[in-house]
């Protein structure tokens, strides 16, 4: 059965019933059975409150089932059930998440708003603006200002841009624009480590759900190489090999499992940290202790919550300065077959020059 065309304003009166029935008949069940029970309890003049699944597709549906229940925007009201709960005088429902629906609301959307103008910085269009307000997880007012930004869209279409001034608008563009500085946090300051099987592996704990958005970067920048980029608070893992880039959700005990496997690290790795903090050290500029004023600037834009990723600022890295791998040690032939040799002889390879003449 082909697909009804998508949702193309939500406020529609006109053959509302055959267009909400067609739809219908494209969704499970139990996304039928939970626009049936919103029917009742808005018939009864009741108020509501959804329970939505953290994330684009769970908050999309909740809208399109208000949608073909025929709720009134003012008698509903989103939040993710972990981050909120319900009014006294409200009603709660869990909102189930079928991506068919949210597909219909979503391109509907698209289409109500293709062509809008005046949009913040650093977000193109509305589609985009769903994306990164839909980021904020742990934001507790993100699922209803999710909700309200999707019906203006329907309500203003493509001049949508030029209505900043609306609060609803306003909060909209500010979770957005704030979801952007972390994905440019996320690609400035990540510091990839080699593991011992060769592959690259990187931790950053954002205050949103920057990873899948901001995954396509590291694909391009680490050409070939395989590597992990984890964001253990948010559950996200983006993995890339074989030409191939995937995104995961894990569950807190398997993110942390993951987040341990700097244990993990190749033989030369802490050197390599080590020359990459001499570098930093020989080209930072003066003035960035606590008492001078570099050091605010620093704080400004690198916030200091993502220092404990950073080598470049972790004292423990001097200490790797006491070792150096017989790669790095000027000896050219031995470099190269260290190179070329499996990833589990390379211990038994001589350490330095001196060695390798005694053998």
């Amino acid at each position: 059965m082909p697909l009804p065309l998508p949702i193309t304003a939500l406020n529609e009166t006109s053959k509302a019933s055959s267009r909400s029935s067609e739809i219908l008949n494209t969704l499970e069940s139990e996304t039928c059975k939970f626009v049936g029970s919103l029917q009742k309890l808005a018939i009864q003049g009741q108020r509501l409150c959804l329970g939505c699944i953290p994330s684009a597709e769970g908050m999309l549906t909740a809208v399109g089932a208000l949608y073909l229940a025929r709720v009134p925007e003012e008698c509903a009201r989103l939040i993710v059930p972990t981050t909120g709960q319900a009014r006294l005088d409200e009603v709660y429902l869990s909102a189930p998440c079928d991506a068919t629906l949210a597909t219909y609301v979503f391109e509907g959307f698209i289409r109500a708003t293709f062509g809008a103008k005046g949009m913040p910085q650093y977000v193109r269009d509305p589609k985009t603006m769903v994306t990164y307000i839909a980021a904020q997880v742990q934001n507790p007012s993100m699922p209803e200002i999710l909700h309200r930004y999707v019906r203006c869209g329907f309500t203003f279409g493509k001049k949508i841009g030029t209505h900043g001034a609306d609060p609803l608008i306003a909060e909209a563009e500010a979770l957005a624009t704030s979801t952007s500085s972390e994905a440019e946090h996320l690609r400035q300051f990540v510091r990839f480590s080699r593991l011992a099987d060769g592959s690259f592996f990187a931790q950053f704990r954002p205050k949103a759900d920057v990873v899948p958005l901001a995954a396509g970067y590291f694909k391009r920048r680490m050409g070939e190489e395989r590597f992990c980029l984890l964001d253990p608070v948010h559950g996200s893992a983006a993995l890339y090999g074989d030409h191939h880039l995937g995104i995961m959700k894990l569950d807190p005990l398997e993110a942390e499992l993951l987040a341990s496997q700097t244990a993990l690290l190749a033989q030369d790795e802490p050197y390599v940290r080590a020359l990459w903090k001499g570098f930093y050290d020989a080209v930072t500029l003066p003035h960035r202790t606590k008492m001078q004023r570099g050091y605010d600037l620093r704080q400004q834009f690198m916030p200091q919550r993502l220092w404990a990723y950073l080598p470049e600022l972790d004292p423990r890295t001097d200490t790797a300065w006491t070792w150096i791998p017989p790669i790095y040690r000027g000896n050219a032939p031995l470099a190269s077959k260290m190179l070329n040799a499996p990833v589990g002889k390379r211990e038994s390879l001589p350490a330095s020059p001196e060695e390798t003449e005694e053998s």
